[in-house]
């Protein structure tokens, strides 16, 4: 709807007004000395128009008189002690009189006209008497709708703002006879248009402003949004049935970009090792990268798009430079390193029956293997492009020039200060398309999860999760959502054995199938048929441009061009996918299969916050859209998995026995971050662990009622919170998504997502103790301030030196804060016994209590016994290594 116009002819008090483009007008008319005689007024009127009178209206929403309804003026009305007279024109839209008349000498007196249902313009005019129109307002103007960012044109992933200016329509009297009153507030919404052919489950619309992701692509598609301005006549922030809206549309088109996706694989020596499914982390890593690049040609077959395989370790196991020979791009092919131009074209990367990416070894330079994936990316691609990052590990960094750490220790460089400065160019590109993947609980979550800013996702039940992990971050940065499998939707007259069923709803664009194998003996068998139907499955056999299978010696894949074959639209469909070897039907094909779609529903899943802390609920999210329209009510199951015990607990309280093991030398600061692996590592052997407990748990529902943190009912998006939070640790999180769209066709997803939760102490749970270790010249003290962070029964535990800040007053830090492996921290403080010093430490922006020590706070001489103590041990040690080598 345009803007509504008011147009004026004439001036002063016999000024007309016209308005046209608007439903809704309200006229303010200021009356006196009635006793003189009549005063008039004419309005001309549309067909259909409805208009009230009211005197002296106390607010926008107060009732009136009829003047005109049903397309009939009103008789002699009485409004208070005036009469009201009406002297239609000879047509229905012909100039009608207005007579007021009454006894009221000298008074001023306020008369508002409210006109409704008007198709037409309006036209009123003072016509005798004294008389003024003070005020007429119209319906809102909605003004300037543009792309307020980024510069046009908008490409995949852009951060998009939609904005506008919204004001009243109104003419007022610059010298009214009588005061005005305030105004109706104005209330604005954006929302996408129903046809839009992508979903937007990321749209935030606020006021006059509405803020989006622009959706992945696979041609230059153009999206719709439409504005409403309201005057909120009640002022009570809400729009109802009656308020007047005008509404404005803006079209923007989204282009295509040209992707650089890079995997950075940990080659170091235990991803030798098996985590379930039978084979090592190594192999299932390498099968899971084929697949990966197959998946990323189904959903992005034409373009430029660029791919590389980084693969890190470090032989010397050092804070050092590693050689370009140990952290390389490999070509998959060959395993042999790509040193010049190592991101290659999609089209023909890795196109081989099996891929090779070298043996595992070593150590782990985690923040090195990153730098090099960047460093390629920022050289290669070209401005508007868009690039994407996946690591995935299983330990703890050991080693490297640069560290994932907060603090660079004894590296060279952290890899946040490289991003920010040498990385730069790579991270224009990359953005928050870092995705992590962890391997196991022996590994550092507690800086991986910062880490994956896509998202992070934990593994710890079995290597057969590796390839839909990847699978399922390719689909997030491309907009693929992973289907969940369930039962067929009605009776399969044949009745296969070992077969899972998928639903796809109506419109999509992609489909593709992989099932993991174990040799390329196998084969895929897949069926399709219109959801609902009792029918047998049709068969899908190649066929050009409209289904391709490709075999390879680990997966096969299906990619299926639902438009190509199903007709524009793609109506909605069930498939039935089997893994045969000759017509034999194989098991285990849940714990094989990835199957995926796009383009026009997605669902958008997450976490209230990107960190939680122990006791802190966990608020689980998600987004449903189909086009343009937001999709309720689905139903969103959670299943979790959670932490059984703290490993900052487990290692202090085992941390006396791995002490022992070490000749009782506490790891310094710069040392912490490589051997936290090897303490891990040497106490899980000891007790015969692969992982800590974890506890696993469904049953909890999102909700989109308004009621669980959801924002308004039925607006799309689904939450709740997880309160089972007592421990730290990571913390993975299962949504199964099923429901229906507006034509009645049925989808269902499913997504996983890990979140660290970590141990913020308790303020009063420093547990400080001060020890005078020393004097200096004069009146210098020097002491020891050692604390031991607790919240409720569970430690900080060790290695936690990047969370900690220290400050001081009344005294100065003389050297680095230490670990000492057991949960505890040092550092030595100089000061004069005059002026005790106060230390303060903040631990994961939690402050503690301040501590000092006390006025007669015992020299280290005091308690030479424990010195005795120290030695003995140290003997004792000694000679359990001669006589036992241990």
């Amino acid at each position: 709807m345009a803007n509504p116009t008011i147009v004026t002819s004439g001036a002063g008090a016999s000024t007309t007004y016209t308005v046209t483009g608007s439903s809704f007008v309200a006229i303010d008319i200021a009356l006196a000395d009635l006793d003189a005689g009549e005063a008039q007024v004419i309005v001309t009127a549309p067909m259909g128009a409805v208009i009230m009178a009211l005197r002296s209206p106390a607010n926008w929403t107060a009732p009136g008189i009829a003047l005109l309804t049903g397309g009939a003026w009103a008789g002699p009305q009485a409004l208070g002690n005036w009469n009201v007279t009406i002297m239609p024109g000879a047509a229905a839209t012909d100039p009608a009189t207005v007579k007021f008349d009454a006894q009221i000498a000298g008074v001023v007196q306020r008369l508002r006209l409210i006109c409704t249902a008007l198709g037409g313009p309006l036209t009123v005019e003072p016509a005798a008497g004294n008389i003024v129109i003070d005020r007429v307002l119209a319906a809102p103007a909605i003004l300037n709708t543009q792309v307020l960012n980024p510069p046009l044109p908008v490409r995949e992933h852009d951060a998009v703002t939609l904005s506008a200016s919204v004001q009243h329509s109104k003419v007022d009297n610059p010298m009214p006879a009588m005061a005005l009153s305030g105004l109706p507030p104005l209330l604005s919404f954006w929302a996408t248009d129903l046809t839009n052919p992508a979903a937007l489950p990321s749209f935030m619309p606020s006021g006059s402003s509405a803020a989006f992701t622009a959706p992945a692509v696979y041609a230059p598609t153009t999206l719709k949004f439409n504005l409403a301005a309201v005057l909120d006549l009640a002022a009570n922030g809400t729009i109802e049935m009656g308020d007047p809206v005008t509404t404005a549309s803006l079209s923007l088109t989204v282009e295509q970009v040209t992707y650089g996706m890079v995997l950075v694989l940990d080659r170091s020596g235990s991803m030798g090792e098996a985590l379930g499914g039978g084979m090592s982390k190594w192999t299932a890593a390498v099968r899971a990268a084929h697949a990966w690049a197959d998946l990323f040609r189904a959903f992005r077959p034409g373009g430029n798009h660029l791919a590389g395989v980084v693969t890190f370790q470090s032989d010397s196991g050092a804070w050092t430079l590693t050689p370009d020979s140990q952290i390389t791009f490999r070509d998959p092919s060959s395993g042999n390193p790509v040193v010049a131009d190592p991101l290659k074209p999609l089209a023909g990367f890795g196109d081989v029956a099996k891929w090779n990416l070298g043996s595992d070894a070593t150590a782990t330079p985690i923040g090195d293997g990153l730098v090099k994936a960047w460093t390629s990316i920022g050289a290669k691609l070209s401005p508007g492009n868009k690039a994407a990052v996946v690591l995935m590990t299983d330990g703890y960094e050991n080693s490297g020039a640069v560290t994932i750490a907060a603090t660079k220790g004894s590296a060279v460089q952290t890899f946040a200060t490289a991003r920010t400065t040498s990385l730069n160019a790579g991270n224009t590109y990359i953005g928050n398309r870092l995705y992590t993947l962890a391997l196991g609980t022996q590994v550092d979550d507690t800086r991986l999860h910062v880490l994956g800013e896509g998202f992070y996702r934990q593994i710890t039940n079995s290597v057969n999760e590796v390839g839909p992990a990847f699978a399922e971050m390719l689909g997030h940065s491309l907009q693929a959502d992973p289907v969940m499998a369930g039962p067929p939707m009605a009776a399969d007259p044949e009745a296969p054995a070992q077969a899972l069923y998928y639903k796809v709803s109506s419109g999509e664009r992609v489909l593709a199938l992989l099932v993991q194998w174990a040799d390329n003996t196998h084969a895929l068998r897949v069926g399709y048929r219109p959801q609902g139907s009792v029918d047998p499955f049709i068969l899908a056999a190649p066929t050009p441009n409209k289904v391709t299978v490709t075999l390879r010696e680990s997966h096969g894949l299906m990619r299926v061009d639902l438009a190509a074959l199903l007709g524009d639209g793609a109506p909605a469909t069930e498939w039935r996918l089997q893994d045969v070897v000759g017509v034999t039907p194989q098991t285990g094909l849940v714990d094989r299969a990835i199957v995926m779609v796009d383009l026009v529903t997605k669902v958008d899943v997450g976490f209230s916050k990107p960190q939680f802390y122990v006791g802190e609920p966990i608020g689980l999210e998600t987004r449903i859209a189909c086009g343009g329209a937001a999709v309720t009510g689905a139903t969103v199951l959670i299943d979790s998995a959670r932490p059984g015990e703290s490993l900052g607990t487990y290692l202090t309280l085992n941390a006396r026995r791995y002490k022992d093991l070490n000749d009782d030398i506490p790891r310094p600061k710069s040392d912490a971050a490589k051997n936290k692996g090897l303490m891990v590592k040497t106490l899980f052997d000891m007790d015969g662990l692969q992982d800590l407990p974890i506890v696993r748990a469904s049953g909890l529902a999102l909700k989109d009622d308004g009621a669980h943190a959801d924002g308004s009912a039925g607006d799309g998006f689904y939450a709740n919170t997880f309160a089972a939070t007592e421990t730290e640790g990571t913390y993975t999180f299962r949504f199964r998504v099923e429901g229906s769209l507006a034509d009645g066709s049925q989808f269902a997803r499913v997504f996983e997502r890990s979140v660290w939760v970590g141990l913020r102490p308790d303020p009063a749970q420093l547990n400080a103790i001060w020890q005078q270790i020393g004097q200096g010249n004069g009146s210098t003290y020097r002491s020891s301030f050692t604390f031991k962070p607790m919240y409720g029964t569970q430690y900080l535990g060790p290695f936690q030196t990047d969370a900690i800040q220290l400050k001081i007053s009344g005294g100065t830090f003389d050297g680095d804060l230490v670990d000492l492996i057991d949960g505890s921290y040092t550092i030595n403080v100089l000061h004069q016994s005059k002026d005790m010093p106060t230390v303060s430490v903040n631990i994961w922006g939690q402050d503690m209590a301040p501590s000092a020590p006390s006025p007669t706070i015992a020299p280290l001489g005091t308690n030479c016994w424990q010195l005795w103590l120290s030695a003995i041990r140290c003997t004792l040690i000694g000679l359990r290594k001669l006589f036992t080598g241990k």
